[in-house]
């Protein structure tokens, strides 16, 4: 009895370290994959189209605080296709706002309240694209 209880922790014991190393090995992949190709994708034609449309989409605006826009940010990015994300995937964000978003990790699908309380926007400034088209249809 005893023998079948240490056989059996030792067995999970053994899986958990197998699992915790192919995630390591698959996170290591996958940043050098985005390392390397996502990098080369970023100088390509293809994205400084689908950059521009982003842009002019958004008015030039950056969707968050309403300054102009400079960067294009990726709510999400395509598992297996890179460069095949949808343009709603993407939005025109400031430099500042870019950084805050990466840095804070702030999920984009927060709500424009959720941001401003934990990530300490100005309510006054804080502007997300569907609000602000609402507004233009009222």
């Amino acid at each position: 009895m005893d023998f079948t209880v240490i056989l059996i922790i030792s067995l999970l014991f053994a899986l958990i370290l197998i699992n915790r190393f192919l995630d390591k090995r698959n996170r290591k992949r996958r940043a050098d994959y985005y390392r390397n190709e996502y990098n080369k994708y970023l100088l390509s034609e293809d994205w400084k189209r689908k950059r521009y449309l982003v842009l002019k989409r958004d008015n030039w605006r950056c969707v968050y605080c309403g300054q102009p826009a400079t960067q294009v940010h990726h709510k999400k990015y395509s598992k297996r296709n890179l460069g095949k994300e949808p343009l709603i995937w993407l939005v025109s964000v400031c430099k500042p706002c870019h950084e805050t978003i990466h840095n804070k990790r702030i999920h984009p699908d927060l709500h424009d309240s959720e941001i401003r309380w934990n990530y300490g926007f100005d309510s006054n400034t804080v502007r997300f694209r569907d609000k602000t088209q609402k507004l233009k249809a009222e």
